[in-house]
């Protein structure tokens, strides 16, 4: 299932996500999804199981070989 959810951001917040995306090669959208993916797995970490496996997540696949 897919949820979207609208996130409100300061221009400094949103020039700092800009710069982000663009050094790991991402477009903001899937820059601010791998944040919070990461942040949710860091506070969360028997939520990692309930998460699809990385052939379904590309987004993830780079930071699981890292």
């Amino acid at each position: 299932m897919t949820n979207r959810i609208v996130v409100i951001l300061e221009q400094h917040e949103y020039s700092a996500l800009l710069d982000m995306a663009v050094s790991d090669l991402r477009n903001p959208a899937d820059e601010l999804r791998q944040i919070l993916r990461l942040e949710i797995d860091r506070r969360n970490p028997g939520c990692q199981e309930n998460n699809q496996n990385e052939e379904e997540h590309p987004i993830l696949k780079e930071e699981i070989k890292s």
